[in-house]
């Protein structure tokens, strides 16, 4: 009976072993399968986060080149502002001038009506007429007077009141003469000097010419001053926003001790020349990108190409005026005074690249060749200068006639190899 007790406690342990590693493998299994909805949804997770991480990224490259375009812009804005103070400034002093010459032109005015009491007296007979000599004395007189004390003022392109006055008051001195002549006599008068050499048998006719060479006079003389002031105050302006702008591009961090390569060239003249264009800025920016600076002066097509299409952009320097540049411009764009900013181009540069350039500027490559700036002319139309043409010294002639290849990319090969063989020269400054 023990025997059999035993068997039954033994066949319910083992039953009750069966059923717990029956559970076991359950509750394994559905370990097994948590583990990998886990690893599935940490993988997702993980994907996810790169992701994030990824736009993280390029949102701040973004912000980044906001921040820089808004400081160029506050840049921009604050020569902006500099430049009003500057016309503010010259405007008050325009204004305390123009009071100073009202001034002059009371005590001129006060002279000038003596002048006409001391020879029209109101006492004087209606049939007495002034005499030549006395008209001619009174005439130079008042255009003595203009000329040495009336200065035109920039901006000014009219006659003063007091000058108006003076030919007034040649017109009625000359009315006067003419009434008392028709009336008292009927002699033909002979051809005088002030008569513009024409005889005339109307006797008021030689006195009314008086007047009008008289006032002519005056308002040659002013209109003479006017200009002078006006080309004399525009030069002196320009030759000093030149020099300004010239000290400060010499200075600038990314144009001081590096070769400066200028960009020349405006629109493009055949249907492949922006390939052209692009090609040859590849290369250079491939090959010389941390060794030259490529400089332009932000005219469209050509050059906003070349600095579109230059690597990464960091080499390429733009030249922008008061206008906004042109749409599509890469690189760092330095505020510069806009009526002097070809010339500063025409300057600060150590050697030029000339592509499909012609007459319009064949000035400005007889300019660079003055002073002695190489020009190296790809594909150059009809009105380039011939003596530009002549190949400089670093060059190989293999290279320089390499320049008149149909293949663009063998013009761009000869391009960077003339840049490379000017760039291991000595070290270079500007002319």
């Amino acid at each position: 009976m023990s025997n059999m007790s035993d068997a039954d406690a033994l066949l319910q342990q083992e039953g009750m072993l069966i059923a717990e590693v029956s559970w076991w493998r359950e509750r394994a299994k559905d370990e097994l399968q948590m583990r990998q909805c886990y690893e599935a949804e940490l993988e997702a997770q993980c994907k996810t986060l790169t992701c994030e991480v990824q736009n993280l990224r390029e949102q701040l490259q973004v912000h980044q080149q906001r921040a820089k375009l808004v400081k160029q812009v506050e840049d921009i804005y604050a020569a902006g502002i500099a430049t009003s103070k500057k016309d503010a400034e010259d405007s008050e002093r325009l204004i305390q001038d123009y009071e100073q010459e009202c001034l002059k032109a009371e005590e001129v005015s006060k002279r000038l009506r003596n002048e006409v009491r001391q020879h029209v007296p109101p006492n004087k007979s209606k049939l007495q007429l002034l005499s030549d000599a006395d008209a001619d004395r009174f005439r130079k007189c008042v255009e003595d007077e203009i000329s040495l004390h009336f200065y035109p003022l920039p901006g000014v392109d009219r006659l003063p009141d007091i000058v108006q006055q003076a030919i007034s008051h040649f017109e009625e001195v000359d009315r006067q003469n003419d009434l008392r002549i028709e009336k008292h006599s009927n002699t033909a008068l002979t051809m005088d000097r002030f008569s513009g050499g024409a005889q005339s048998l109307e006797p008021h006719a030689i006195t009314r010419s008086k007047s009008e060479l008289a006032a002519t006079r005056i308002q040659s003389i002013y209109r003479g001053r006017v200009a002078r002031a006006k080309t004399k105050d525009m030069s002196d302006e320009m030759s000093h926003a030149f020099k300004k702008d010239l000290t400060m591009l010499q200075s600038h961090h990314e144009l001081s001790d590096i070769p400066i390569v200028g960009i020349l060239g405006d629109k493009f003249n055949d249907y492949d020349s922006e390939e052209l264009v692009a090609t040859i800025s590849s290369a250079c920016g491939n090959a010389l990108e941390d060794r030259v600076k490529f400089l332009t002066y932000s005219l469209p097509e050509i050059q906003t190409t070349f600095a579109r299409e230059c690597g990464d952009c960091s080499s390429v320097v733009n030249l922008v005026g008061c206008k906004l540049p042109p749409e599509g411009l890469k690189g760092l764009n330095i505020a510069v005074d806009n009526r002097v900013r070809r010339a500063l181009f025409n300057t600060i540069c150590h050697i030029y690249i000339a592509i499909e350039v012609g007459e319009e500027h064949a000035r400005d490559v007889s300019q660079l060749l003055t002073r002695q700036a190489p020009v190296i002319p790809v594909q150059a139309l009809r009105g380039y200068p011939q003596h530009a043409r002549r190949r400089p010294g670093f060059a190989s002639e293999k290279t320089w006639e390499a320049l008149n290849h149909e293949s663009h990319a063998e013009i761009a090969s000869a391009v960077v190899d003339i840049l490379d063989a000017f760039v291991k020269q000595a070290p270079h400054a500007p002319n």
